[in-house]
């Protein structure tokens, strides 16, 4: 089958590329070997109306498409549209906000046919099969769909456990679009840049947070060896920066070391950025990561109040996240 793979339009420029689409569209290549397309829209800044008519040239027999809370509504726009153009092409919706809203969406929005909740890796191939073979889906990992006879069907959400058995990204699916992030017309990030996903989930359950719902509070790493492997590769491609999009980069300290130590071994010279929790921005770890080419971290302080820092759950005080903050300069 034809299966094309979709961001939602917006504008941005924040230009990250999308690596879960990336993931899917490895998963479904690799075990059914299917025509797989994927447009990111979001990066792109395509309208509603433009979304529609990339997806209408191609004619995809599956459309699948992530969308969180802020793009659901464009989300909901584009696929309307593309069920009134293309009345056979099946629709996949996930991501964040059809995770946690799967019936309703189901409910309200008829032209969906299924939702996969969580991390699709395993489930999309597998529902392809069942589209292609005409049967029911009932065994597929995390699915949302109404049945025949009406009823809502769900499985709970799916995790990948094992990261390390999935394929690099291919990013020379995005074709020669230059990513990168400005902010306020101001180039943060210069020569050729991508990301990466070095681990899945989040241990910690801050109030707010939708990362731990959605990842059930499991951290799941890479391994030190899979992670450098794939920066050893894009580094041969030509890339200098990126950025790690973990929740929690630095949850393991140990992992981080052995990264550090493979990365300055196998002489890989990039610009690298993470995300890390205050607590595990000890000065001698900070050193080794800058060693490697780490060169900004970023920490989620939220608050300077202990009573507000309580209130969200952040196990976190305002002295060891102005700790981390000093380490890191």
């Amino acid at each position: 089958m034809k299966v094309m793979l979709a961001t939602p339009p917006w504008r941005s420029t924040e230009r990250w590329p999308p690596l879960g689409l990336l993931y899917l569209a490895g998963s479904v290549k690799r075990e059914r070997g299917d025509d797989v397309v994927v447009e990111d829209a979001f990066c792109r800044n395509l309208s509603v109306d433009q979304l529609v008519e990339r997806v209408a040239a191609e004619r995809p027999d599956v459309l699948g498409m992530s969308c969180s809370t802020h793009t659901f509504n464009v989300t909901m726009d584009v696929l309307r549209g593309v069920r009134e153009t293309l009345p056979d092409t099946v629709i996949v919706l996930g991501g964040y906000h059809a995770t946690f809203a799967a019936p309703w969406i189901l409910e309200g929005y008829k032209f969906i046919e299924y939702i996969l909740k969580g991390e699709a890796e395993r489930s999309l191939p597998r529902l392809l099969d069942h589209i292609e073979a005409g049967t029911e889906p009932v065994d597929v990992e995390g699915i949302s769909f109404i049945r025949a006879d009406g009823g809502l069907f769900e499985r709970p959400l799916a995790l990948i456990e094992d990261l390390d058995a999935l394929d690099f990204p291919d990013r020379s699916l995005l074709g020669d679009f230059e990513y990168g992030y400005v902010f306020r017309g101001v180039p943060l990030t210069f020569g050729k840049f991508t990301t990466m996903s070095t681990s899945r989930g989040c241990p910690f359950s801050c109030a707010y947070c939708s990362c731990a719902a959605f990842s059930e509070r499991r951290w799941r790493p890479r391994s030190a060896e899979s992670v450098v492997d794939e920066l050893e590769v894009l580094y041969r491609q030509g890339y200098r920066e990126c950025v790690m999009v973990d929740d929690n980069f630095t949850q393991a300290i140990r992992r981080v070391e052995d990264i550090c130590r493979l990365v300055r071994e196998r002489g890989i010279r990039m610009r690298l950025f993470c995300e890390g929790r205050a607590g595990h921005a000890q000065l001698s770890l900070l050193r080794k990561m800058r060693s490697a080419g780490f060169e900004v971290i970023y920490f989620g302080a939220e608050s300077s109040s202990p009573k507000v820092l309580d209130y969200y759950n952040k196990r976190q005080t305002p002295e060891r996240t102005a700790e981390a903050v000093d380490n890191a300069k």
